[in-house]
């Protein structure tokens, strides 16, 4: 009996804002591809081919790649990244094209435990400063029940979350952080003239 083809594919960001984040699965895939060459089950064999698509860090671009990935290329199954625009587009495409998606998903108490420590790295506990966006994220982000403050306050972090992190452009951050007072310096000693 033939082998039976399984196309695998991947819609990761490999350009774009989010590229830094596609670039661990990308290298996990390479890794991984020599020793996918084939997989049984029910006794029957099956031909792996793993490929990625980029989805360019936005919508638009990751939700024709899922589709071109089902359409053209025969995705059995399509493997994806979180992301609060770029996932709901790619699941999206993947439902209406009648094939599995699969993503890669850290929970918020998972992230903020990471960020915990590296906070604990600089200092422990304390406050920390926040400035999310108003969008889904930002919101989830700072959850009383399921974001960061529930996962953080036993570790004795306060979040501080700025006003401008209510606004719904990151670019709005950058003029809200420029009207903040600045960090108090110590002051400079003065040097004599002439001198290094």
């Amino acid at each position: 009996m033939a082998p039976t083809p399984l196309c695998i594919r991947v819609v990761a960001p490999q350009t774009g804002r989010l590229a830094p984040l596609g670039a661990p699965l990308g290298h996990v895939l390479r890794a991984l591809a020599p020793h996918l060459t084939h997989v049984r089950n029910g006794g029957r064999r099956y031909e792996v081919t793993v490929a990625v698509r980029d989805s360019r860090s936005e919508p638009g671009s990751a939700r024709r790649a899922a589709r071109e990935l089902a359409d053209e290329d025969g995705a059995r199954i399509v493997l994806t990244m979180a992301g609060t625009r770029v996932l709901p587009a790619v699941t999206e495409a993947c439902e209406e094209a009648a094939v599995p998606c699969v993503s890669t998903t850290f929970g918020l108490d998972d992230i903020a435990r990471v960020f915990a420590g590296l906070w604990e790295g600089v200092s422990a506990g304390g406050a920390v400063g926040c400035l999310w966006n108003d969008d889904l994220q930002g919101r989830l982000l700072r959850h009383e029940r399921y974001g960061f403050p529930p996962a953080l306050a036993g570790r004795g972090h306060t979040l501080v979350d700025h006003p401008a992190g209510g606004t719904a452009a990151p670019a709005d951050h950058l003029l809200a952080l420029a009207d903040l007072p600045a960090h108090p310096q110590q002051p400079r000693p003065r040097r004599a003239r002439g001198t290094r």
